[in-house]
């Protein structure tokens, strides 16, 4: 996996040396539990970073390690997720599958998501960029459809661990190209915006959820057109 990293532990690091101190351990961030399927494979195995602010850029080089996998609904089994080529591919061959990873090495409260989406096939899909998800409180979403249309959404899991969507807008963008877009979503404050190639979609002032803090995720829907093969060539988190 290639990042560039700036962890604000270094200064501790420094600091620690020249006292001749031991260097005090970062607390691990506890991934969240597996809602209705996590697929084996993309399991995270090491231990994250505790920090708030937590900025890098992930060209998915290597192995897909520090993200968690949910599978919201759906089968499971026919996702298949793995880095390949410098991206994060989603090769996905069931009907109405949802399913994203959350980076597990933060919590953000204002952060800006970037990504670049790659999609050769015609096939009708969704990319999914997620703020400050919560297992508790939940998560804001942009759900961008590969025709230029978008939701948002204030998202929850219910007792049963199912997610209950809340439409907060919508709207559409002609920004949105067939074969490669980045996409970018900003949560700033009470302000949640989505960019398509640049160009501003929507600015939304969400006051009724107030969603203070959590992880950042990215991921894909398919609807009834399968097989789908869509890949995130790299993904950027940065003070928005």
């Amino acid at each position: 996996m290639k990042a560039r990293l700036f962890p604000a532990i270094l200064i501790l690091t420094l600091a620690s040396l020249a006292c001749n101190l031991p260097l005090p351990t970062p607390p691990a961030v506890a991934s969240p539990s597996p809602t209705r399927a996590l697929p084996p494979a993309v399991t995270a195995t090491w231990t994250p970073l505790a920090a708030p602010h937590y900025f890098f850029e992930e060209e998915f080089a290597g192995d897909f390690l520090g993200w968690s996998t949910v599978v919201t609904r759906g089968e499971a089994d026919l996702l298949d997720l793995q880095t390949k080529n410098g991206a994060l591919v989603f090769d996905i061959g069931g009907k109405k599958l949802n399913a994203f990873s959350l980076f597990q090495g933060g919590l953000y409260k204002d952060v800006r998501i970037d990504a670049r989406l790659v999609s050769p096939d015609e096939a009708g899909f969704a990319a999914n960029l997620i703020c400050r998800y919560s297992k508790g409180e939940g998560w804001y979403q942009f759900e961008v459809f590969n025709s230029g249309l978008f939701n948002l959404y204030h998202m929850k899991w219910d007792e049963h661990l199912s997610p209950v969507s809340t439409l907060l807008a919508r709207g559409g963008s002609s920004a949105m190209r067939s074969d490669a877009n980045v996409l970018t979503m900003l949560c700033k404050e009470r302000m949640l915006s989505l960019y398509i190639n640049g160009q501003a979609a929507i600015t939304y002032e969400e006051n009724q959820y107030a969603l203070a803090l959590g992880q950042v995720g990215l991921g894909v829907s398919s609807f009834d057109e399968i097989p789908i093969v869509v890949s995130f060539d790299w993904v950027k988190l940065a003070a928005p």
